[in-house]
Parts: structure tokens; sequence; C-alpha cells
């Protein structure tokens, strides 16, 4: 079985080190924590915005 890529984007890095953790108990071992959506926003991450759905 090939590699399991695994991306949880909370808006919040507690939350993302909640997820980190919950995966390392599930048995993945190679797990990443690059924090919540607004640490990414406040660093200067690219975002793409879109209109609302459905317009």
């Amino acid at each position: 079985m090939g590699a399991v890529h695994v991306r949880f984007t909370p808006e919040t890095g507690g939350r993302a080190a909640l997820s980190g953790k919950t995966l390392k108990d599930m048995g993945y071992d190679r797990v990443y924590n690059l924090g919540g959506f607004k640490d990414w926003v406040d660093s200067g991450g690219a975002v793409e915005k879109v209109g609302e759905p459905g317009k």
C-alpha cells in the first residue's frame, strides 16, 4: 500500500494540534503540525478568495 497523505486545515492552531495528536494515536507516524489556517494567513500564505457558493 502506498503512502497516505491527509491534510487538516482548521481555523486555529489548537485544533491543528488536536488533529495531529489524533492521527498519531491512530498509528500515523509522519504527522506535521503547520498550525491553523489563521496562522497561514497571518504569515503571508497565499489565499485564493472565491465568490459565494452558487453565485
